[in-house]
């Protein structure tokens, strides 16, 4: 028997409470040509492309002061944001995709598989379903909800 390694799962966009994605099955079909020559989804019309100004990697959920403290950390630093989805814990930074330009994707034939893998049914934008259990933008945000949950002995910062 073997085991398999943990890995980092990358998340774009949607910031979704779908665990695994599904590839499209006719990705032409679903792309047309615009008058500017990006080509754009259907579904993504009209859409401010929230999914391309941010990076979401899930982490691992924190469980001792040093996890906590590594939380602090990454929240003292702009544009950084902790979020929790289903129990699962989601390090985002948002930064803008550099191939994003008037919402569109310039290279969209040969862009990254996760980004081909988005599914546009799932995205904040389009999903009216979606909704986060907890996000934090601060460290004092974190550290609210550690008191809240009784964890404020895993405070660092005392």
């Amino acid at each position: 028997m073997s085991k398999k390694k943990k890995k980092t799962k990358s998340s774009r966009g949607s910031r979704d409470k779908k665990k695994t994605q599904k590839p499209r099955k006719n990705r032409a079909a679903a792309s047309k040509k615009q008058a500017d020559g990006f080509k754009v989804d259907d579904k993504c019309k009209g859409c401010p492309a929230l999914c391309c100004r941010y990076i979401s990697l899930e982490i691992d959920t924190p469980e001792d002061r040093e996890d906590f403290d590594n939380l602090r950390w990454y929240l003292l630093h702009k544009n950084v944001s902790v979020y929790v989805i289903d129990k699962k814990w989601h390090l985002c930074v948002d930064v803008p995709c550099r191939h994003l330009k008037n919402n569109q994707c310039e290279i969209h034939d040969s862009k990254p598989l996760v980004c081909r893998q988005h599914d546009p049914d799932e995205c904040e934008f389009r999903n009216p379903d979606f909704e986060m259990d907890y996000e934090f933008r601060s460290w004092e945000e974190l550290k609210g909800y550690m008191i809240m949950k009784r964890l404020s002995h895993l405070c660092t910062d005392k």
